[in-house]
């Protein structure tokens, strides 16, 4: 670095005291991942010494926000959207990633006016979450697989698939986003519980019948 008024002819270099150029594109990178590290000899798995730590963080952080929806779902008209008896016509729309309408899924007026209602406190807290935390916590719910361990009762939706909603008008637009995933909350259970483990990838294709859900 040198003065603006000074020019590259106002110094000299000794070509002998030059430092060795370092070749950045090719320095080597140190691997620390645990799935990443090789230890040599086939039937060796690396761990991560950190899971324990992880493990009781997550179970402390898990204390402070209560029960987690994903495994404790309450199932109740105001927390959720019913559509095990929607429309033909609208669910075809609907499965198919296309913006629905509710009254197009739901087309009995008593069914409808409760759906409606279960959708303002969804789409609200949907928002909420969405806004202040940084979480999009509104997924569609395939499937309730339900079960006591240790005098716990758990209820976990089994796929989830995120989904946008919100108000039009007096109705309400609902659409389908991403794909379908296993509930990592469920299969974590399982496997803390009861040492089941789910293959997730496998666990969804069992949902695809030649191309449709």
């Amino acid at each position: 670095m040198w003065r603006a008024d000074r020019t590259s002819h106002d110094f000299t270099v000794d070509p002998d005291s030059r430092e060795p150029e370092t070749d950045f594109l090719h320095t080597p990178v140190q691997v620390t991942a645990p799935h990443d590290l090789s230890l040599g000899k086939p039937g060796l798995v690396p761990g991560n010494i950190a899971d324990s730590a992880w493990s009781q963080w997550r179970a402390e952080l898990g204390a402070v926000g209560g029960p987690s929806p994903l495994v404790h779902f309450v199932d109740s008209p105001r927390t959720r959207i019913e559509l095990s008896t929607t429309h033909p016509g609208g669910l075809a729309q609907f499965i198919t990633g296309k913006t629905t309408l509710l009254s197009s899924l739901i087309r009995d007026e008593i069914a409808l006016r409760s759906a409606k209602i279960a959708a303002a406190v969804v789409a609200a807290k949907g928002l909420e979450l969405s806004t202040s935390r940084g979480i999009d916590s509104v997924h569609l719910g395939i499937g309730i697989a339900e079960w006591t361990h240790d005098g716990e009762s758990f209820r976990a939706p089994v796929l989830l698939r995120p989904l946008a909603i919100r108000r039009h008008g007096r109705d309400f637009e609902v659409k389908l986003q991403g794909a379908a995933m296993l509930n990592p909350a469920l299969a974590r259970a399982l496997d803390d519980q009861f040492q089941v483990r789910l293959d997730a990838q496998a666990f969804v294709a069992l949902t695809d019948d030649d191309g449709t859900f």
